[in-house]
C-alpha cells in the first residue's frame, strides 16, 4: 500500500518536474566535473573562476558587469574558448543565475547572450535603457568631486555596454558640471577625460585655498591672531604688544594687592588665628564640657 502511494506521489506532474531538474543538475555537475579532470592542469584565471564564489546571490549591476568582465578575460588571456568556457557555468552559477542557464543553455552562444539574460533575470527588461536615461539626467551633485562624478559615469556606461567609454563619459560630465566648475572649464583645453579630471582636481585645490586664505598684513602693522583680521578689530602698531591682548581694548589692570580679612567676623584688622569672637566662644565651649 506504502509503494503504491509513493508511486502515485511520483507521478504527479509538480514533482516529477522538480526531480528530472535535480537530474538536470546533477548530469551538468558530473560532466563538468569529469571535463575539469581530463584537462588538467587549470589556468590562473579559470581556476580563481572555478575555486572562487559562485555567482547568483546578492547579484547587483556592478557584481555581473565583474563577473561577465572575468569571463572576457579568460577567453583573451587565457585563449579558452568561449564553448569550452560555458560549460562551467554549471559549476560556476548558483539560484537564479543556475536556473536560467539550465533552462536556456541550449539558446546561448556567446558572452554577450549570457549577459543578456542574466541582467533580464536580476536587473529587468530594458533595464539598460533605463540606465541610458538616468545617464543622461545625470549631473554632479552637491559635494560630489570630480573623480566621484566620473566614477559613477563610468560605472554606468560599462553597464549600458557603450564600446567608447571614456568619450560618452566625457560628453556628459561636461554638461553636468556644477556651476564652480565652469569658471574653470574650457572645451578647447580640456578635451579628453584626464584633462577634464586634471581640471576637476585644479578647481577643488583652488576652492580649498580661497576658503584658507588671508590677506598678509601690510608692514606698518603688526601681528594679530586670526580672528583679529574676521573682526576687523583695529590693533594699534606696538611691536612689544604680540598676544591675544592687542585686539582688546585697553584695560586697567586690576590691584594685585589683595587685602586681608578675618573669615569669621569679616573685620580687615585681623585674621582668623587671631579673631576674638572665634576666641570667646572656643572658651564657653570648653567650660561646657
Amino acid at each position: 500500500m506504502e509503494d503504491k502511494n509513493n508511486a502515485v506521489g511520483m507521478g504527479e506532474p509538480g514533482n516529477l518536474e522538480l526531480f528530472s531538474h535535480l537530474v538536470r543538475i546533477a548530469d551538468n555537475v558530473a560532466q563538468t566535473n569529469d571535463r575539469i579532470a581530463r584537462n588538467l592542469p587549470v589556468k590562473p584565471l579559470l581556476k580563481s573562476l572555478l575555486s572562487g564564489r559562485r555567482f547568483g546571490s546578492h547579484v547587483t549591476a556592478i557584481t555581473l558587469k565583474t563577473f561577465i568582465q572575468h569571463l572576457k578575460q579568460i577567453n583573451e588571456i587565457e585563449e579558452i574558448p568561449v564553448h569550452k568556457l560555458l560549460e562551467y557555468l554549471s559549476i560556476v552559477l548558483e539560484g537564479k543565475a543556475l536556473d536560467w542557464w539550465s533552462a536556456h543553455k541550449l539558446d546561448v552562444t556567446t558572452l554577450g547572450d549570457l549577459e543578456e539574460g542574466l541582467t533580464e533575470v536580476y536587473l529587468g527588461v530594458d533595464w539598460k535603457g533605463k540606465v541610458r536615461a538616468d545617464f543622461l539626467l545625470r549631473s554632479q551633485g552637491d559635494g560630489e568631486t570630480m573623480a566621484q562624478y566620473i566614477t559613477v559615469l563610468t560605472n554606468m556606461a560599462q553597464c549600458m555596454g557603450v564600446t567608447d567609454v571614456a568619450k560618452e563619459v566625457y560628453n556628459r560630465a561636461a554638461m553636468g558640471l556644477r556651476k564652480e566648475y565652469y569658471d574653470y572649464f574650457r572645451p578647447k583645453k580640456h578635451h579628453s577625460l584626464d584633462l577634464l579630471l586634471e581640471m576637476g582636481r585644479e578647481t577643488e585645490i583652488s576652492s580649498a585655498m580661497k576658503e584658507r586664505y588671508r590677506p598678509p598684513p601690510s608692514k606698518a602693522s603688526c601681528w594679530v591672531p586670526d580672528f583679529a583680521a574676521e573682526t576687523r578689530t583695529p590693533v594699534p602698531c606696538n611691536p612689544r604688544t604680540r598676544n591675544v591682548h592687542a585686539v582688546m581694548e585697553s584695560r586697567p589692570m586690576r590691584n594685585r594687592e589683595t587685602r586681608k580679612r578675618c573669615f569669621s567676623c569679616h573685620s580687615d584688622d585681623h585674621l582668623i588665628s587671631a579673631c576674638p569672637r572665634l576666641r570667646k566662644f572656643r572658651n564657653d565651649v570648653s567650660e561646657n564640657f
